[in-house]
């Protein structure tokens, strides 16, 4: 018994159990939404502990519980400031235009369910006035403020406390890939990346994609590494929830990066299991489709192109792309490619180098016109820098022959190619960017240091 306590206090868990307490004791003077999100923050710095120490050793575990730690709470004072202004004005803020749909109909839904009215989806749309059908990212804010006395600083707190353990997802990855110490660049990047703090303290989906698109890719990671069941679960998870909050990358993972992995695995030669890891791949892939589409996978698929396609008023999967560019491009102050052509698949090619410009490297500092386009100056100039290191890294991977970095890599430049060809809004597009940005700051901390896995360690 004595060797158990010594163990929990040589950890450092004293003190967060000792603020557990302190916590449970005053959660009856406060309002439930205030108390949750405190509990929520206790938990998630106690279970952020726990894996750090679980899996890092050493020095490296110390430093990436600093990044983890502060970064978490410069995500939480960054809340506590909105939500003082969102109290004292009743105003969202600049940022809160973009995702104030989800608040709304969150609340109104939250309201049919305090009054016993458990309507399915379409039923739930019209009851509350919305136009479009309910996605799953209303529900979920409808979920927290039904618990939580409609309090959106806890839905703020949950995408900060991903954001958080996304940080430790990339190291997980590049460490596997090129060592603790470009692992720990890694992370350091992607947890203090400013936009990617920005979204994460705000109430849009963008975070959760990127935290269930990270868990995806180190849940197949470490299937393939040497069958690792655990990570089953995680992989059915992940992809469940990816797909019911943004289908297309999920579409993207299943259909892109995770073929092109299964054929670097062939072409290195170097796992024996490869079978085996095929066998899962299309068994997660087949369940968590089926899960989500019902007794037939490919039913509700096919109702989502004719939707698509009869919005577009023709079955031209050209016509489908410029449908979905101009609706991003209509009455956008920051909008690109208005003149795009999307006629024929030779014209769509012409326009995609351009496309992959403004996608990899806008928005532009001399283009500045507004206040919020001169805040993300700083930002992009340290990714003008740090782009060169971060191709670099990718070149050391192919080195290596590290068919990881194959699925990574694939992942995120498919993503950027599809959004090339339909965004047309630099606003929306730089916020989806930042769904791609902690796989593709995987590399970052490898190009900065250089050399391979045994030295970085």
């Amino acid at each position: 018994m004595y060797n158990f306590f010594h163990s929990i206090a040589k950890k450092g868990y004293v003190i967060y159990i000792l603020s557990g307490i302190i916590l449970g004791v005053f959660s009856a003077y406060v309002p439930v939404g205030y108390w949750m999100a405190a509990v929520l923050l206790f938990l998630g710095i106690i279970i952020g502990k726990y894996i750090i120490d679980s899996n890092v050793k050493g020095e490296a575990a110390n430093s990436l519980f600093k990044i983890f730690l502060f970064g978490l709470l410069l995500r939480v004072f960054l809340i506590a400031m909105f939500y003082l202004n969102f109290v004292l004005t009743n105003n969202e803020g600049v940022f809160g235009v973009d995702f104030w749909g989800y608040r709304f109909y969150g609340l109104k839904i939250a309201q049919l369910w305090h009054a016993g009215k458990f309507l399915d989806y379409i039923s739930t749309s019209e009851l509350i006035g919305l136009t479009r059908l309910i996605s799953s990212y209303d529900y979920w804010n409808a979920f927290v403020y039904f618990f939580t006395d409609s309090n959106i600083i806890v839905i703020l707190l949950i995408n900060s406390l991903a954001a958080s353990f996304v940080g430790l997802i990339v190291y997980f990855i590049a460490e596997r890939i090129f060592g603790n110490r470009a692992a720990i660049i890694s992370a350091l990047v992607i947890t203090f990346w400013p936009s990617f703090v920005l979204w994460s303290t705000q109430n849009g989906k963008d975070t959760l994609i990127a935290f269930f698109l990270c868990s995806l890719v180190l849940a197949f990671i470490n299937i393939n590494k040497g069958l690792k069941i655990s990570f089953i679960p995680l992989a059915f998870i992940s992809a469940y929830l990816l797909i019911k909050l943004q289908f297309y990358v999920a579409i993207v993972f299943f259909c892109v990066a995770l073929p092109g992995f299964l054929v670097a695995l062939s072409i290195y030669k170097r796992y024996p299991r490869k079978k085996v890891v095929v066998l899962i791949t299309l068994i997660v892939t087949l369940v968590a489709l089926m899960v989500f589409y019902g007794k037939n996978p490919f039913d509700k698929a096919k109702k989502l192109l004719e939707l698509t396609f009869a919005r577009a008023n023709t079955q031209s999967i050209s016509r489908v792309l410029e449908y979905h560019h101009r609706v991003r491009t209509i009455d956008a102050k920051s909008a690109f490619l208005l003149n795009a052509d999307y006629s024929s698949l030779y014209k769509i090619l012409l326009s995609l180098p351009i496309g992959l410009l403004y996608v990899m490297f806008a928005p532009f500092p001399w283009q500045a016109s507004s206040i919020l386009w001169l805040l993300t100056m700083p930002e992009m100039l340290l990714w003008y820098i740090l782009f060169p290191l971060t191709f670099r890294g990718m070149i050391i991977s192919f080195k290596q022959k590290s068919s990881e970095s194959i699925l990574i890599i694939l992942l995120v430049f498919s993503l950027w190619v599809l959004w090339a060809l339909v965004e047309g809004n630099m606003g929306i597009m730089f916020r989806h960017r930042s769904i791609s940005l902690p796989l593709y700051f995987i590399f970052t901390g490898a190009g900065i240091i250089g050399g391979n896995k045994n030295k970085n360690n």
